[in-house]
């Protein structure tokens, strides 16, 4: 996958958001091995944890 905004990438934090507090039945699961973190702020998003 592949992320060209900012913007994109938050819905898509926020619908990951969603598939965790719903178990999986809604919302999408967010495959983050192709997107760059280096310029997002992150800290409104607990749920994503550095490695």
């Amino acid at each position: 996958m592949k992320t060209n905004n900012q913007q994109e990438l938050i819905e898509q934090l926020n619908s990951h958001r969603v598939w965790i507090e719903t178990t999986g039945e809604k919302g999408e699961k967010l495959g983050v091995d192709e997107i760059d973190f280096r310029h997002i702020d992150l800290l409104g998003y607990p749920w994503i944890k550095p490695i």
